[in-house]
C-alpha cells in the first residue's frame, strides 16, 4: 500500500470532436466512464482510501436565448444572466443513452 489516503478521479471520455462521439462509441464510453470508475471505486474501498469522483455529463440543453458560448468577461461569467445556467437551474438534458 502506497500510503495514499485520497483519490480524486476526474478521468472520463468526453468524445472528440464533441460529446456526440460517445453516442457512436458506446462500448468505449461505458468501458471508461462506467466500468473504469467503478473499478477504481472498488479498489479504493478495498484499500480504505477515500475517493471523490469529479464527473460531469450532458446536464443542460441549450435552446432559445441560452446560447452555448455567451460573451464572457475576465472572470468567465456571462455579462447577461439570461444566457447562462446556474446551480439553481434543474437539469434539462435527456438526449443521450447515458444521461
Amino acid at each position: 500500500h502506497s500510503g495514499c489516503t485520497h483519490v480524486l478521479n476526474a478521468a472520463g471520455l468526453t468524445g472528440r470532436p464533441n460529446v456526440d462521439w460517445c453516442e457512436s462509441h458506446r462500448a468505449e464510453t461505458i468501458r471508461v466512464n462506467v466500468i473504469g470508475t467503478l473499478t477504481l471505486a472498488d479498489l479504493c474501498t478495498i484499500h480504505k482510501i477515500h475517493m471523490t469522483n469529479f464527473a460531469t455529463g450532458c446536464i443542460f440543453h441549450y435552446e432559445g436565448k441560452k446560447v452555448q458560448d455567451p460573451e464572457r468577461d475576465e472572470n468567465l461569467v456571462s455579462k447577461d444572466d439570461s444566457l447562462t445556467f446556474t446551480e439553481e437551474d434543474r437539469p434539462n438534458f435527456a438526449g443521450s443513452y447515458y444521461s
